[in-house]
């Protein structure tokens, strides 16, 4: 759930859709967390980058440590993985649900993944990711 997002509360049937107009002030809502001006919010986004090729089921076993070990950091995880046997795969997380699959259209050769969260540091995801990369 987005806590920066406007929550009003409606009965069945009597939302008006004047509200997506509306100024966050002007919106009844139920949950506002309230920031300081020199507050951030801390998320950002790394992008991972390789041209190794991976094992796909360590990968994977890795994909979900991550989610286990950092859940309250990391919220999502999308891009592609180069296997081990040169198919490249789709990789899209939804919560702490994994799905890897073959792209429609074989746009990437190599693997390149992005992880959004909070406050996240590269050398940790390469630290996770690396562990999978097949070495010859």
């Amino acid at each position: 759930m987005n806590p920066f997002c406007n929550c009003v509360q409606s009965d069945e049937k009597l939302f008006d859709p004047i509200w997506l107009t509306l100024e966050p002030q002007k919106v009844n809502t139920f949950f506002r967390p309230i920031l300081q001006e020199n507050e951030s919010h801390k998320i950002n986004s790394v992008l991972y980058e390789s041209d190794q090729k991976f094992n796909l089921e360590i990968f994977r076993d890795r994909l979900q440590n991550l989610f286990f070990w950092y859940y309250h950091q990391v919220y999502r995880v999308k891009g592609y993985i180069q296997a081990d046997d040169g198919t490249v795969y789709l990789v899209q997380t939804t919560g702490q649900e994994v799905f890897i699959t073959i792209p429609k259209n074989k746009i990437k050769t190599k693997t390149q993944l992005v992880v959004i969260g909070k406050e996240l540091k590269l050398k940790t995801v390469e630290r996770i990711f690396n562990y999978a990369i097949v070495i010859k």
